[in-house]
């Protein structure tokens, strides 16, 4: 199994006893796409191949050979699947297993990238601790949590999309700015204390800005927005 690392090596690792066990890495030119200044052509999409045979596994990224190493443990047949770390944002495509691998798969056609998408917000709301149901009330000294949802134009999730939002005192004062990005799901969950010394009043959240980790011409289109405020009772 290769996996990148935050150090920018991809390693190959195998999994005995339940336990990750390293068996070689190398160093991988990847950048997060979130982290850059500017995005790269590919947006953020690259090829990784993995060829079996027998004992020996090739690593490939972008068509360029990384890893060669030589383990018995997965000699024998298995099933294939495909995982993420922590709170990772990412997404695959084109995902196919050619058998039998007795030579180094080819390079797989380029992936087709989407246009940049028009984005609006589709959810705002201000839930509880088990993110369940709406509340209508809050006490000083606790957290206030909430999730906003960005979709494009064809009610689609849009993943790495940054979401600037605020928090107005009742005088609509600020309290507080925060920006997350969302998920694969479209979705980005923002928590606050709340000082025991604010005000009693209703406080409003809204959203301030949206914009695209991955397309920087990508637009945002506040009047399609379903709903982008809501507000809450501080007592």
């Amino acid at each position: 199994m290769p996996a990148r690392d935050s150090s920018g090596q991809v390693s190959a690792l195998v999994m005995k006893h339940g336990q990750p066990l390293a068996l070689a890495s190398a160093p991988c030119p990847i950048q997060v796409e979130f982290e850059r200044m500017a995005p790269s052509p590919t947006h953020g999409w690259y090829l990784l191949e993995v060829a079996a045979q027998g004992s020996r596994h090739t690593i490939w990224f972008q068509g360029q050979k990384l890893l060669e190493v030589d383990d018995a443990t997965l000699g024998g047949k298995g099933q294939v699947g495909l995982i993420t770390h922590a709170d990772t944002v990412a997404l695959f495509d084109n995902f196919a297993v050619e058998t039998p691998a007795d030579k180094p798969l080819p390079p797989g056609p380029a992936p087709e990238f989407s246009a940049p998408p028009v984005m609006h917000v589709a959810a705002l709301s201000i839930t509880d601790a088990s993110f369940k149901e709406e509340v209508s009330g809050r006490a000083r000294g606790q957290l206030l949590n909430w999730t906003v949802s960005i979709e494009d134009s064809s009610d689609k999730p849009v993943p790495g999309a940054y979401v600037k939002t605020e928090v107005l005192c009742p005088d609509d004062s600020p309290l507080a700015n925060q920006t997350g990005m969302t998920g694969s799901d479209g979705k980005v969950l923002f928590t606050l204390p709340l000082e025991t010394t604010i005000p009693i009043g209703r406080y409003t959240v809204k959203v301030s800005s949206v914009r695209s980790g991955d397309f920087p011409d990508a637009l945002y289109a506040p009047s399609a927005n379903v709903t982008s405020a809501a507000t809450f009772q501080v007592w």
